[in-house]
């Protein structure tokens, strides 16, 4: 019923439109046949009237030497134009359709061209004049006969006649009008209620869209019946591997992917409902649960359904997620924030590799308002100077010199004190801050190197991390070289720590970015080498110069059961390679020991000093320089002595 009144109403309103934009052009019409006929021929032919009169005044005027030949001659020009107007254009179109205007336009012209040089040849005083006016009179009598014959009764009468049969005309127009403005608006309703659906459904997989989930979520949450402990669960699932798929098999294979993603949720039993959120996120909604164990035993289904790999253009793809749940009302008694506290747990889910799987919990909250407030809090304390570098020594281990120093960002806030560098880091590629933060740090550190050198301080170079969203989505090369040429340092003096993560997961920005920066005199470091997945052949392409192993391989090397053959084969890989290798995260004796003895050229870590401020390295330095004067003069035994592990 209600689609039929839509219907009606819908035909009421183009009927009318339709109506009012008839009478408006048949009144149009009828406007422009009396007017256009009568005042525009009227006018039309009495300046034509009126131009030979004073053209036959002119010659009356010469005949009689009271003008001269000039102005004869200017009238005759005037009458040629007004001729010449007549005969062309869209507005002279109505006086060209009388009947007899063509003919008495082309005889005025035949007449003009004929006397035209008499015309021009007269004098004052001079007889010809007065034939000229013999010979042009009946012209001037032809013309007044046009006139008077144009605006007769008989003419109006006729005009009057085409008026009313362009009203029949108009009436079939109008019928035609009508019929086809009701079909248009059927087209109409029908195209509105296939952009209807569309509107609530992803067009790459067919599932429901997120405008749509929200509805049911909403009905969903209306339908429960108060004080009966229904409860409802909520599952945001994030793929983990759909980037590699992305850019390794092409947007092509990425779409292939995921609609088989989704044809596999698809199959959850009912009452489940599966929508897609958008890029590769989708949400489940379990209308009715008993508790966190039905959870799991969907999420095990959910587990079985991608147990079989996905086949894109010949290859074989597992499908890697991560899945948060929130369960309606205990985490939350309104649908936004119900799917609010399902991200916080998938979010926290991906920390894990593989598909995995996390419920929410009041602390994911805690942390997301700590996320909230410190982003807010990051770009101000950028602009009022609470953000501070510190820098930790990177020493030979031979020689126990400081070779370089690695800037560190130190950050204390007023609520939650300090905040650690990759906390500050994750904050600033999460709140679009990455590129203010990087040349911030990279410009501080250089800056506070050249007053190292100023001081005559040993000449050491400075390592600065760049954070994945500066390595990939900015001009690395371009800042880098305009903050040098700021600070007046040396490409040389400067180290930019990648970590594996960043260099691999970005082939194709690492060689068109590292080889310019080699270029210019920078070295390169490759940072947290043995967390992430860089192929060899991958290790080979990149124009690294130090390789930096993870700190967590350093700790493990006397814990039971490690093998130190896994960091000696990274050793061996990085001096095959050309590369300089350093070992984080150095804190026993041991550990350097250990390093020395596997051939590692520099260590770092707080056996041989904690980030410190600026000052504080000037001391280490002035202490390192008295150091190298004072062994000068011992011997090659007393050298070798010194080399014995001790803190720096």
């Amino acid at each position: 019923m209600y689609k039929i009144k839509i219907l009606l109403l819908s035909m009421t309103v183009a009927i009318f439109a339709i109506s009012s934009v008839v009478s408006s052009l048949r009144h149009h019409h009828v406007t422009e046949l009396i007017t256009g006929s009568m005042k525009a021929v009227n006018w039309a032919v009495s300046e034509l009237d009126r131009e030979l009169y004073q053209f036959m005044h002119s010659l009356q005027l010469v005949a009689l030497d009271f003008e001269g030949a000039a102005d004869v001659q200017l009238r005759f020009d005037i009458l040629w134009s007004r001729i010449d107007v007549l005969a062309v254009g869209e507005e002279n179109r109505m006086f060209r359709e009388r009947h007899g205007a063509v003919e008495l336009l082309e005889n005025l012209k035949h007449e003009l061209e004929r006397f035209e040089p008499e015309v021009f040849a007269l004098t004052g005083g001079d007889p010809a004049a007065e034939r000229l006016m013999r010979e042009f009179a009946p012209i001037q009598k032809q013309v007044r006969e046009f006139y008077v014959n144009n605006f007769s009764i008989k003419s109006t009468r006729d005009n009057l006649t085409r008026i009313f049969d362009a009203h029949t005309g108009e009436d079939y127009y109008l019928y035609g009008l009508l019929l086809s403005g009701a079909m248009l608006i059927l087209l109409v309703i029908r195209e509105s209620r296939i952009n209807r659906r569309q509107a609530f459904r992803d067009p790459l997989t067919g599932l429901p869209n997120r405008a749509c989930f929200n509805g049911c979520l909403q009905d969903a949450i209306m339908s429960l019946e108060p004080g009966k402990n229904q409860q409802m669960a909520l599952y945001t699932l994030d793929l983990d591997n759909f980037k590699g798929v992305n850019d390794y098999l092409g947007h092509g294979a990425g779409d292939i992917f995921l609609k088989e993603v989704a044809r596999r949720l698809s199959e959850l039993p009912a009452p489940c409902k599966v929508a897609r959120l958008g890029g590769d996120e989708f949400i489940i909604l379990q209308p009715a649960v008993q508790g966190r164990g039905e959870c799991l035993q969907l999420i095990e289904r959910i587990k079985q359904q991608f147990d079989d790999e996905i086949e894109v253009d010949g290859h074989r793809q597992f499908a890697q997620m991560s899945i948060g749940i929130s369960l309606y009302p205990q985490d939350a008694a309104e649908a936004e924030q119900l799917m609010s506290h399902a991200d916080t747990a998938m979010y926290t889910a991906k920390k894990t590799r593989g598909t995995s799987y996390c419920f929410f919990e009041p602390y994911m909250n805690e942390k997301a308002i700590r996320q909230r407030v410190l982003t807010d809090a990051l770009s101000q304390a950028l602009m009022r100077g609470e953000v501070r570098q510190v820098y930790q020594p990177i020493v030979c281990l031979q020689t126990r010199d400081i070779k370089l120093v690695e800037s560190l960002v130190r950050w204390h806030h007023d609520i939650y004190g300090d905040i650690s560098p990759a906390e500050v880091i994750d904050i600033a590629e999460k709140s679009g801050l990455a590129q203010t933060l990087n040349e911030w740090a990279l410009e501080q550190a250089c800056q506070q190197n050249v007053r190292w050198q100023q001081a005559g301080l040993p000449a050491i170079r400075v390592a600065v991390n760049i954070s994945p969203t500066m390595y990939s989505h900015c001009d690395l090369a371009e800042i880098v070289q305009r903050l040098l040429t700021k600070t007046g340092m040396s490409a040389n003096d400067l180290v930019l720590e990648v970590t594996e993560d960043t260099a691999s997961h970005d082939i194709e920005n690492s060689a068109n970015v590292l080889p310019k920066l080699r270029e210019m005199g920078v070295e390169l470091a490759l940072d947290d080498f043995g967390t992430g997945y860089s192929s060899l052949s991958h290790l080979q392409e990149m124009p690294f110069q130090i390789l930096k192993i993870d700190k967590s391989f350093i700790w493990k090397i006397h814990q039971s059961g490690y093998d130190i053959r896994f960091i000696r084969a990274i050793i061996t890989l990085a001096k095959g390679l050309g590369m300089r290798v350093v070992a984080e995260g150095i804190e026993q004796q041991a550990q350097y020991a250990e390093m020395f003895a596997e051939g590692c050229d520099y260590g770092q870590g707080f056996l041989f000093s904690r980030p410190v401020s600026g000052e504080e390295m000037v001391v280490k330095l002035s202490h390192m320089q008295q150091q190298r004067v004072g062994s000068s003069s011992l011997s090659a035994s007393e050298r070798l002595a010194e080399t014995l592990p001790t803190s720096v």
